[in-house]
């Protein structure tokens, strides 16, 4: 964060955006973040439009989404044992415990 802020200043006082693309490149990091810093700059030289911007932010949101759904997906497997495990026991112990216990009194009084 504080990186991006000290970015902010120079750019406000009339840094040159090519030093910092080339040093953000220059870190690595994701793919995706590369492609971010590329476009970005693109987008400020002058007479570009911002369409780039445009189909890169519908790109990285279609990429979250299909993430967070992939995510999703792996709940029910990951709740599954806990809940054999854990859940199904203790509720089989209320639910049936009180006629387990009255069972022996049923079948010996007829």
């Amino acid at each position: 964060m504080r990186a991006l802020s000290v970015t902010a200043i120079a750019l406000l006082l009339g840094a040159v955006v090519s030093f910092f693309v080339a040093r953000a490149l220059g870190r690595g990091g994701e793919p995706v973040q590369s492609a971010s810093v590329v476009v970005a700059s693109a987008a400020v030289e002058p007479g570009t439009r911002l369409t780039a911007l445009r189909v890169h932010a519908d790109f990285m949101r279609v990429r979250r989404m299909q993430q967070a759904e992939e995510l999703a997906a792996k709940i029910p497997l990951k709740i599954l044992f806990p809940l054999i495990l854990l859940i199904f026991p203790s509720l089989l112990v209320v639910i049936l415990g009180p006629a387990m216990i009255r069972l022996p009194q049923f079948l010996g009084s007829s």
